[in-house]
Formats: C-alpha cells, sequence, structure tokens
C-alpha cells in the first residue's frame, strides 16, 4: 500500500490500495473507474462548494472525488473498513468528513470518522467514539467544527484546529437531526447546534467559558404545540432572510416543519411529500425540498408562508440535493442507486449515472472488450459501456438473480434462484426465451456454445441443454452438494467441466453421455473453477481455504498450488484471453494477478469493501473488471499484456 506520513501517530492510504511483488512492474495495474454510488444512506453525495463540476460522494467503504464532466477522472480516499455511511464538505470546500458504519472487525462496533483535506487528499484527523452507524456528520459554517452523531445515541463535536471533542452527549434514543445554525462574530464566537432525538427538538449554544476558556454547551428545547404535532425530524437546514433566521426540519411523516432559530418558538409546519422529507437545500432565493415518493419541488418563502415554484419526479426517494457553486444546478441522488443534474431554474434533469443497489452476484464480456454485463441480488441485469460507465440496456425479473453469460450472438443467459434460466436480448433488454424448473433450487453457473448450454445448480446436477429448441438432453447428477461452476473444456468441445462444494471436480464426455475423470480434496470445497489455455490444459480450482490448484485429466492429484497469500477464500479464478496470467478474487476485498508459468504474484490491489463475488477479464486482456457484495464494480486497468 501507498502510505504518506501525516504526523507522528497518523498515517492515511492515499487512493486504491495497490501492492505489487517483488520484481514485478509497479503499474501493471491500477484502479480506473468505481461504479457503485447506492443512495442507502441520507446527505452521501455533494457538488464541492469551491471547485467547479467536482463532485464527492461515497461508495462503499471509498470517498469518491470525480469531474462530473469525465467520469475517467475520480479520486478515491481510503480510510474506512465499513461502508461510508455520512458525508460532510466544509463551506469553504478545504475539508472533507466521512463517517461509517460501525466496524465488524471490532467488539465494540467502532464507527470511525475521517477528516480529509480535499486539496492534498491527505487524511487530517480519524476521530473515534462513535459505534454502530455514523447517522449525521456536519462542518460549522466556519469549517472550525465538526458534528457527527451515531446510532448508538452519542452526539460528539470535535474542533478542527486540534482533533479534540469539545462536547460530547449520551441521550436515550439516537440523535436524528444534526445542523448548524449562525455564528457569531468575534475573538471567541459563540455557535448554535440543532439537534432532534425522536421528536423532540433542542438548540445547543457553545460559547467560551471566560474562567477555563473552553466551548460549553447550554442546551434549551425548541418549543412545540401541546398536542398534534409529534414528528421524527429526518434532515434539517437553517437559513437567513429578511425576517431572521430560521430551521428547517425535515420530518418522516412528508412535511419540513419551521421553527424561529433565536427563540426555538415552532412558526410553521409547510407539507411536501405523503413518504418523507428527506433533504432540503437552499440555492439563491429558492428552497428545495426532496421527499419520499421521488418528487423534487421548488419553493419560495419564509418563515410560516410558503409557495411552490415548480417540481419534478425521479426514479426512487430523494437522499441527496446539493447546490453547484453557481446556484444553476442541483446534484440529486437517490434511493435507486442513480445520480441526476437539475436545472434550478426549470429542475429539467439528466442522469449522470446509475448503479446497482443490490449485491452484485456476476459480470460477463461478450465479444466486445468494451461492453460487459452484471447481475445483482435485487433481480436487476444491467449492459455496461466502459467508454463513459453508462447503461446500455435493463433487464431483470422479481427474484435474486445468480449467475449470468454474455453469449455470442448478443443475448445474456442468465441464472436464478427459483431455478430458472431466462435469456434477454443485450441490445434492449426484451426477454427472448425461458427454461422453468431448469433445476431445484437456484441455478449457480452458467457456460455455453453455438449448440448447447450447460447449467449447474444448487441441487447438485448438471445438465445440458440444446441451445435452439432449449431441450434437455443429458444429466449428471453425481455431485452431493451445489454446483459451483461449470464450464466447455477449452481444447475438446465435447468436454465439460464441473466443481462442487462437495470437494469434487469431475469431467464429462457429452459423446459417451460419462464422466471421465473425477478429482476429490480431503478439505475445504470448490468455488470457482477456470482452465489453463497452454501445455496441457489444466484445470484451475479456487478453494475456501485460499489454496488454488492445477489438474491434469491424466493425474489423480494436483500438478501444481499456489495459496493467496492471506488465505482468504478464492471466489472467483479467470485466466486471461493470452493464457498468460491468473487473476483472483477473494474475501479479503482484492484482487490478486498471477503469472501462470511461473506461479508469481505479480500485483494485489483492493478497490472493494465487501467480499469479491466474481470477476472477468475483457477480451482484449486491458481490463479486469469485479463486482462485489458492496454492489460496486470496479475497473481496472492492466499494463501487462
Amino acid at each position: 500500500s501507498v502510505c504518506l506520513s501525516v504526523c507522528p501517530t497518523l498515517s492515511v492510504c492515499l487512493s486504491v490500495s495497490v501492492s505489487m511483488a517483488s520484481g514485478s512492474s509497479p503499474d501493471i495495474i491500477e484502479l480506473e473507474h468505481v461504479i457503485g454510488y447506492t443512495g442507502h444512506h441520507l446527505n452521501t453525495l455533494h457538488y464541492h462548494p469551491a471547485d467547479p463540476n467536482i463532485i464527492v460522494y461515497g461508495i462503499g467503504a471509498v470517498v469518491v472525488i470525480e469531474d462530473i464532466t469525465d467520469p475517467h477522472r475520480q479520486t478515491f480516499l481510503r480510510g474506512h473498513d465499513g461502508e461510508v455511511s455520512a458525508l460532510a464538505v466544509s463551506a469553504d470546500g478545504q475539508l472533507i468528513a466521512s463517517g461509517q458504519l460501525g466496524s465488524v472487525a471490532t467488539k465494540e462496533q467502532q464507527a470511525r470518522v475521517c477528516v480529509w483535506q480535499y486539496g492534498t487528499r491527505l487524511q487530517a484527523y480519524v476521530l473515534h467514539g462513535l459505534t454502530h452507524a455514523v447517522r449525521n456528520l456536519f462542518f460549522s459554517p466556519d469549517g472550525a467544527f465538526l458534528a457527527a452523531s451515531d446510532q448508538n445515541n452519542i452526539l460528539i463535536v470535535w474542533d478542527m484546529r486540534s482533533g479534540d471533542v469539545v462536547y460530547s452527549k449520551r441521550s436515550e434514543s439516537p440523535c436524528s437531526l444534526v445542523t448548524w445554525g449562525a455564528v457569531s462574530r468575534g475573538a471567541n464566537p459563540s455557535y448554535i447546534l440543532f439537534t432532534a432525538y425522536a421528536s423532540e427538538v433542542f438548540i445547543n449554544r457553545l460559547e467560551v467559558d471566560p474562567r477555563s476558556m473552553r466551548y460549553v454547551a447550554k442546551v434549551g428545547k425548541c418549543q412545540l404545540p401541546s398536542s398534534g404535532l409529534v414528528r421524527q425530524y429526518v434532515f434539517g437546514i437553517t437559513l437567513v432572510d429578511a425576517a431572521g433566521e430560521f430551521l428547517l426540519a425535515g420530518t418522516s411523516s412528508g412535511e419540513f416543519m419551521v421553527f424561529n432559530a433565536a427563540t426555538g418558538v415552532f412558526r410553521a409546519s409547510i407539507p411536501v411529500s405523503s413518504n418523507g422529507t428527506l433533504s432540503l437545500t437552499r440555492a439563491g432565493r429558492y428552497l428545495f425540498a426532496g421527499a419520499g415518493d421521488g418528487k423534487v419541488k421548488k419553493m419560495t418563502g419564509s418563515d410560516t408562508r410558503w409557495m411552490l415554484e415548480a417540481e419534478t419526479t425521479l426514479e426512487g426517494k430523494i437522499v441527496s440535493l446539493s447546490p453547484n457553486p453557481e446556484g444553476t444546478e442541483l446534484l440529486c441522488g437517490t434511493s435507486s442507486g442513480k445520480i441526476y443534474r437539475l436545472l434550478t431554474s426549470d429542475l429539467s434533469s439528466t442522469q449522470v449515472a446509475e448503479s446497482h443497489v443490490d449485491a452484485v452476484r456476476d459480470i460477463s464480456f461478450g465479444s466486445r472488450s468494451d461492453v460487459f454485463c452484471t447481475v445483482s441480488d435485487g433481480g436487476a441485469i444491467k449492459v455496461w459501456d466502459l467508454s463513459d460507465y453508462t447503461v446500455l440496456a435493463r433487464a431483470g425479473a422479481r427474484e435474486r438473480a445468480t449467475c449470468a453469460v454474455f453469449a455470442a450472438d448478443n443475448t445474456i443467459i442468465s441464472g436464478w434462484e427459483s431455478g430458472c434460466i431466462r435469456c434477454f436480448d443485450a441490445s434492449n433488454g426484451s426477454a427472448k426465451w425461458e427454461i422453468p424448473n431448469a433445476h431445484r433450487g437456484a441455478v449457480k453457473s452458467i457456460a455455453e456454445t453455438d449448440v448447447a448450454i450447460i447449467s449447474g445448480g444448487q441441487d447438485g446436477c448438471v445438465r445440458v441443454w440444446a441451445r435452439k429448441s432449449r431441450e434437455l438432453k443429458t444429466q449428471f447428477s453425481e455431485h452431493r452438494k451445489e454446483v459451483t461452476k461449470v464450464l466447455f473444456d477449452v481444447e475438446i468441445p465435447y468436454l465439460l467441466h464441473s466443481c462442487s462444494s462437495d470437494k469434487s471436480v469431475m469431467t464429462y464426455n457429452l459423446k459417451t453421455n460419462s464422466r471421465t475423470t473425477i478429482h476429490v480434496i480431503r478439505n475445504g470445497s470448490f468455488s470457482n473453477m477456470a482452465q489453463r489455455r497452454d501445455q496441457d490444459h489444466e484445470l484451475i480450482t479456487a478453494g475456501s481455504d485460499g489454496n488454488l490448484q492445477f489438474w491434469n485429466r491424466d493425474s489423480v492429484d494436483p500438478v501444481a498450488e499456489l495459496r493467496d497469500p492471506g488465505r482468504a477464500k478464492i471466489n472467483s479464478v479467470r485466466v486471461s484471453p493470452s493464457g498468460r496470467f491468473l487473476v483472483t478474487g477473494a474475501d479479503d476485498n482484492a484482487i490478486k494477478i498471477y503469472e501462470i508459468s511461473s506461479g508469481t504474484l505479480l500485483a494485489s490491489g483492493t478497490g472493494h469493501s465487501g467480499s469479491l463475488s466474481n470477476l472477468e477479464w475483457s477480451p482484449d486482456e486491458k481490463q479486469i473488471v469485479s463486482v462485489a457484495a458492496d454492489c460496486c464494480i470496479c475497473v481496472w486497468n492492466f499494463y501487462g499484456a
């Protein structure tokens, strides 16, 4: 990993973690692009307030800084070991703060907060004290303080000049809303911090105690009507106009509540949506509200009087709204994994990105090196263009997709949890045919040629189907557990291979309709398999124990073996089109590239924050695409060819 020292007690890994074996080229792989904004968390997508066209957002455990006009320009900030759940950018744009879900590596589920210097991309602080999940993260208007709350009922305010805690509080329920009010002028300015717990809103006044010269908090409760307005608060902002300063607090009921910021007195309830007001922002004299029903509303007004000027509807809940520095555009993130640009003048929208919002299970290239497909747990199939990372076609079903192959006739043949095999047109996503009940239980692997399709199932069966008629031609039922991979032999077209969780690898002859070879291991199980393209065309199995084993048809025992350096379970293994290289994806979230002839580990890279599901080489061997349980797709450039 590339590490730089920031201070004697702090070091930070920059961008993607890439390590090279001794003697290998220092730039054999690089992380080119990550696709993966999911909209799982509120307010995790921002325009940079000072740098035009730059957006900042969370993907998995990574903070991404990207030029919205050129998706090939991405920088990655890595300091988390859990999914980024909160994100903030200081008003001057000099600092970025990110918080995460609780770490599974710690007993207390610690949820660290990282503070980054935007100009250098270096870490300024790693802040501790929160657990389970960081829910809210906001800089004070002058950037001097950072306030954060977690799922474990804790609120902390840190001083950004020292990283010290200046205020902390534990409550009986999680703090659901955190936002700053105006800052007073002077040598020791005072601050107002608004917080909400369940149905109550509080004003926290941070002022310097002249005796200790430290900030202390004076807490007061906002006044609500005596009955009829019990609300759960979700998100809030403050605004100042000619009538004064006001807190606007969005609720799960679908309105925003207006409070006088100076007195804490409730002023009005303004309806927005029937499904929650999840995001609020100001651009010029307009207020923009994002709702759970997919509506973005443009409003004008103040205090108790507000008027609707325009509205638009997008796909998914509106979970993030952020204006560009000029106030001419809004950046909008939705729970459907889509990012939009909206003109503030008329709310006309342009979609700029989309992602899977569920774990991605498989990836497959067709004959082209710039187009591939992916499938996810949510039943979505997407066909991607590598030149600009846009989606060319969409398909799917209302069940979990388990595997797919991009066929030579420009169709996608997919396997499903119900045991169904479905085929879709890759150009437009239309359904072409299906084989219902192809297996009892999920279809786990599919391979195809121009004359046949083979499938391996959770039921332990390997089945062969006629390519055109989809009739079942034959089946092999010798595996005692689920089949994890099937493939056709790269040299002899009538041979096919399967591996299984039952610790066995089998080879079948379609001419004689019989099994010809079986290899068995004593410990572990086989999770995936590939085949060499040179020499004896050995099978290469990936094991749950981190072993890669090479099998010759004529030998009972493996003829060679490689071991994952961290002994992590290997979930995917692929041989490059030239046959020279091998790439693996494992439970340690990393891809690793080996030279097959020598068995040398050439490079490893970590771009995911979840266990890798699968990966694939592009046909021209210039790129590798990996997919994982973190909903992300990583595109790697490979320079070894």
